[in-house]
């Protein structure tokens, strides 16, 4: 019996990956996305007010990264049904209000913020500066946790630079970063309380990088509430396309995610962007035609210390270096 058991729970992993992975195929496709937006778009002109046409609306705005869009279809949705928990959630966050509350069981949009211009146009340059500077510093990123930790292409393709190829930019940048995170870890019911430390981590993929979707490692060594702060940065004019960072609806407590689900971010110039670092996320593969080091999509991660979490984790991490 309990073989039996075992074997049918099995077959039932095995067609949801499977599953899985057809949905990835899917909404990955830009003309596929726009051929359902045009659908729900005629749906909607003939009932505006069907909730869950303007959900699937919502979603496939927020897939296109269109966040102003998602947006408006989830505010419509909060005006007519006030009690969905997740359009109210979505509608809060999409307009940079606070969270009135904490994700529901289940598979979840990760909440984010986003500050755009974090820098002055000066700094920006400096960090872009001393990065190219340090590009010996740079070294393939590795994949898992622990002393299990090794390069793997298959999983991801970007380089990584720790240490002393970041201090002189943590001197000033650091200082900075704690004067705008309360109100913004406030707003996404995150750990308000800013560690004595941050550590800073430069990244940048190259034509060709990317990260497949992902756990940072060992997640259970970072409390729920951990955010991971990303400052993306970047030679002018843009010189690359793709890179985009995309946050899967994820269910914590299961430690797996919802590949058909997700929100696009466009890593713009001189932004910052705040979420929860145990949501899984993927970084889309980046198309640089000179293929020059300065040409690449760069970003500072800003690294909370690791403190173990209260009790065993769920189930192994993904795995995969900090940061998209």
């Amino acid at each position: 019996m309990l073989r039996r058991m075992a074997t049918s729970t099995n077959v039932r992993a095995a067609h949801r990956q499977y599953l899985q992975r057809i949905a990835r195929g899917t909404f990955h496709q830009p003309e596929l996305l726009g051929r359902m937006e045009s659908a729900l778009r005629r749906s909607l002109a003939a009932n505006p007010e069907d909730v869950r046409t303007l959900m699937r609306l919502g979603n496939i705005c927020r897939m296109q990264g269109r966040l102003a869009d998602a947006g408006d279809c989830y505010s419509r949705i909060a005006l007519l049904q006030p009690g969905s928990r997740k359009a109210v959630w979505l509608k809060s966050m999409l307009s940079g209000a606070d969270l009135t509350h904490a994700p529901s069981p289940g598979y979840w949009p990760a909440p984010f913020a986003r500050i755009a211009n974090f820098l002055r146009p000066a700094e920006h340059d400096r960090v872009l500066e001393l990065t190219l500077a340090r590009r010996g510093a740079f070294v393939p990123g590795k994949v898992g946790a622990g002393s299990g930790r090794r390069v793997r292409p298959d999983k991801r393709l970007g380089l990584v630079a720790d240490g002393e190829a970041c201090e002189d930019i943590a001197a000033w940048f650091v200082p900075k970063l704690r004067s705008v995170l309360p109100p913004a870890l406030t707003r996404l019911r995150l750990a308000p309380a800013l560690p004595a430390c941050i550590d800073l981590q430069m990244t940048s993929f190259q034509d060709g990088g990317y990260a497949r979707p992902h756990q940072d490692p060992s997640p259970w060594e970072y409390r729920l509430g951990t955010p991971l702060c990303i400052y993306y940065f970047h030679r002018r004019p843009k010189a690359y396309c793709g890179g985009d960072l995309l946050l899967y609806d994820t269910d914590v407590k299961a430690g797996d995610c919802d590949l058909s689900a997700f929100s696009r971010i466009e890593p713009i110039d001189n932004s910052l962007v705040i979420y929860p670092r145990i949501w899984f996320h993927e970084v889309t593969p980046v198309q640089s035609a000179s293929g020059e080091f300065a040409d690449g999509r760069f970003a500072l991660n800003c690294l909370w210390p690791r403190q173990q979490a209260h009790g065993p984790p769920p189930r192994p991490p993904a795995g995969g270096p900090g940061g998209g």
